[in-house]
């Protein structure tokens, strides 16, 4: 709805948008794409980290993040940092619940 509200807007009104570029994100789905407007700082970033969470991504795509991951945890493992019966736990996933 905004996309096609801004498109018809002449030039005059163009500078009166109602909304910044860094306030919009994308998600691009299989079938379609969802544009979102994000007007509050803190919650695109609460937005963001769980998409990077959920994703584990480090670039946008699923599942980048999984080597990252295990490499982390398996330092933590030989260093004896991490209890063997939490083994199965990523590391990351406590880490952004901290965060959250």
């Amino acid at each position: 709805m905004f996309r096609k509200h801004i498109n018809s807007l002449n030039t005059r009104h163009a500078n009166k948008v109602p909304f910044y570029s860094w306030e919009c994100l994308t998600i691009y789905l299989k079938d379609r794409s969802i544009d979102l407007v994000i007007r509050n700082e803190e919650d695109m970033k609460i937005l963001l980290r769980f998409l990077v969470f959920v994703l584990k991504t480090i670039n946008g795509n699923y599942g980048t993040a999984l080597p990252v991951i295990e490499q982390i945890h398996n330092k933590k493992i030989r260093e004896g940092a991490v209890d063997f019966h939490l083994a199965s736990v990523d590391f990351a996933e406590d880490k952004l619940r901290e965060d959250i």
